[in-house]
């Protein structure tokens, strides 16, 4: 069997629409082959590594795993994309029960998720991308924006 390639793509945004936007021009660079994000898995693997801890035949296997030949690979490419956004519900939730405001909530998001999706679809019709597997990840923020710098803060240890 060919293996899925599956391009990942990422971005947050306070905007939801502005944020899906954002996204489709990044997977459009990987389409046409012009992104500086794209690095191949073997870039980024110290072989000497791999060599040390699993010998010569397991390493090369990991590898091959890890990036397959160009005619190992599917030849429609996949795409993840992961879509964070403020979330925005006009609901009043002060006077609701915990449950009351879970359910309020989770109604708010499967309507951000019903426009994130009526927006995808015409923009891969517009792309001609029916063919690609596309996985999608929407993740509500309290402030996508500034919950970003608070998250690579932590990351880097500030």
């Amino acid at each position: 069997g060919k293996t899925q390639l599956i391009l990942g793509a990422s971005q947050l945004n306070n905007n939801l629409e502005d944020a899906i936007n954002n996204v489709v021009k990044k997977i459009a660079t990987f389409d046409n082959n012009r992104s500086n994000e794209m690095v191949l898995a073997t870039d980024i693997v110290d072989r000497s590594i791999l060599r040390t801890q699993f010998g010569e035949d397991k390493s090369n296997a990991i590898i091959k795993l890890m990036a397959p030949t160009e005619t190992g690979f599917e030849d429609i490419a996949s795409y993840g994309i992961f879509i964070g956004y403020k979330f925005r519900t006009q609901l009043d939730l002060d006077d609701c029960t915990q449950e009351e405001a879970k359910e309020k909530c989770r109604q708010a998001i499967n309507c951000d998720l019903e426009q994130a999706i009526r927006q995808l679809n015409i923009v891969i019709q517009q792309h001609h991308w029916q063919k690609s597997s596309f996985y999608v990840y929407l993740l509500p923020f309290t402030n996508a924006e500034e919950d970003t710098h608070a998250i690579m803060k932590d990351l880097i240890g500030e």
